[in-house]
């Protein structure tokens, strides 16, 4: 361990640009703010754009009083514009555990290198810094920041960098293996919405049929439970989850003859059609021909734990494009794809039309690249993780590229560097069924220094109520 210097203020100091490896216009560190009942101290810093026109970085470091030489980069979520203080838990990690930063670890995150105006924001995206940034560059800039704090602040360097994220944050988690693997020896990637453009396009055209389907095809809460409630009968086991995709397959046609009963025509076509897989003439990314579909025939539901169904994929009215991943899916394609144009109409929108704005922005924002050489070359380290009760990204992208990194590698070679769980019940983040609840940093953190490879694990459930509940969690191997 080493213990941090008591520096009085830091308000002001300049951190040089040949600090970084990407271009910035300065880097300065704003507070200090010292927590002895937490038992480390918080650093917010700010880097600035090289385009005057873009907004900055916003960052904050968490600094342990007796360092473990050890540190975890957070990953945000949505479209960022907040700042990530990396204060609490990475997902997965049981709430019961002390969070890292009071257990050694330095800790670190940033707002992404925008301010969100409101919840799924994107209209930032006309900026072209702001959108390399998102995409992956302020990932590099943040952990060049931190690693210049921390040598200001010990006399050591870090001997092991982790990298946490899921969802937005998952596919920052890819990101950096892919695009930036000498920086990590470890990554714990949840839940990552990593076809980025190809989930755009799907959502949007999920938005649009329910918009074309009108008030025939919206389901309200009670009907949609009752429906995920016969799913869960036909193809789960004892426990009420459904642990194997392959098994709920065989029951795919038993599963919709028992929705027809409880479901409209209109409105069993709707679940269907967010079933579908979307299927593009040519690749948008990475080989990338097809955007899968979620999975409500096999327990992944389309609303969420939440009372407000229109927080997820249905609007809170007919003819209205309000629900989350209608949101999502706008906003990706009007400001990041088609950057701002105002004739974007999403009920006519073309994939072959803007094919070209498609893949450029694919390119820069999807994480579906399976090259990771250079991430095993170094050592490094990742554990891959999805819900099968994930409420808006499905698992089915995540499986499909575990299955295109797999084709790359011999079976030996993969399990050295990559590990991949499938957890039933877990939703996007939070419980659906169950809330996944273990000690992953730690599981991490020993396949890296002490080559602890991990296999099955015991998980623990965080739902209210659910304390002494358990299930042991098995690797998918395809």
């Amino acid at each position: 361990m080493i213990p941090i210097k008591k520096i009085p203020t830091v308000a002001g100091v300049q951190l040089g640009k040949e600090l970084f490896s990407l271009p910035v216009g300065g880097c300065r560190l704003v507070s200090t703010e010292w927590l002895d009942a937490k038992e480390y101290c918080r650093v917010k810093g700010w880097i600035d754009s090289v385009d005057p026109k873009a907004e900055g970085i916003e960052f904050q470091v968490n600094l342990p009083y007796n360092w473990n030489r050890k540190t975890i980069q957070y990953g945000g979520g949505g479209f960022d514009g907040t700042l990530v203080t990396a204060e609490e838990y990475p997902a997965g990690q049981k709430t019961t555990n002390q969070p890292p930063p009071s257990r050694g670890f330095v800790t670190y995150g940033s707002d992404g290198g925008h301010r969100e105006k409101g919840p799924w924001d994107a209209s930032w995206s006309w900026n072209d810094e702001m959108l390399l940034n998102f995409a992956h560059q302020q990932l590099k800039k943040t952990h060049d920041a931190a690693m210049a704090v921390i040598k200001l602040f010990y006399d050591g360097t870090p001997q092991y960098n982790y990298f946490a994220g899921g969802s937005n944050g998952g596919r920052e988690a890819l990101k950096v293996a892919q695009i930036y693997p000498q920086d990590y020896d470890g990554v714990l990637c949840f839940f990552p919405v990593l076809n980025w453009v190809e989930k755009a396009i799907k959502d949007a055209d999920n938005a649009t049929y329910i918009e074309k389907a009108g008030a025939e095809g919206m389901i309200d809460e009670a009907t949609y439970a009752a429906f995920r409630a016969k799913v869960l009968e036909i193809c789960g086991k004892e426990d009420g989850l459904i642990h194997d995709l392959s098994f709920a397959a065989t029951k795919e046609a038993e599963v919709k003859e028992a929705a027809s009963k409880i479901l409209t025509p209109t409105q069993f076509k709707v679940v269907e059609h967010f079933a579908k897989p979307m299927r593009f003439v040519e690749p948008i990314a990475n080989d990338l021909k097809v955007m899968p579909g979620y999975i409500p025939f096999a327990g992944a539901p389309l609303a969420t734990v939440m009372p407000d169904m229109s927080w997820s994929h249905f609007p809170s009215a007919p003819g209205k494009r309000d629900g989350v991943m209608a949101l999502f899916g706008d906003g990706v394609l009007r400001y990041q794809v088609l950057r701002d144009r105002e004739e974007y109409d999403p009920m006519t929108f073309s994939v072959e039309e803007h094919r070209e704005q498609l893949e450029a922005a694919a390119k820069l924002l999807d994480a579906t690249d399976p090259d990771l050489k250079a991430f095993h070359d170094r050592g490094g380290k990742m554990i891959l993780v999805h819900g099968l009760a994930d409420q808006l990204v499905t698992p089915l992208g995540t499986i499909a590229y575990y299955e295109s990194v797999k084709k790359l590698w011999d079976k030996e070679e993969l399990d050295s560097f990559l590990r991949f769980y499938l957890i039933p019940g877990y939703g996007h983040g939070y419980g659906e069924d169950f809330m996944m609840g273990t000690s992953i940093v730690e599981m991490l953190d020993e396949w890296v220094t002490l080559g602890q490879e991990p296999e099955s694990f015991i998980a623990g459930d965080d739902m209210p109520g659910h304390s002494d509940r358990t299930m042991l969690i098995s690797r998918y191997s395809g």
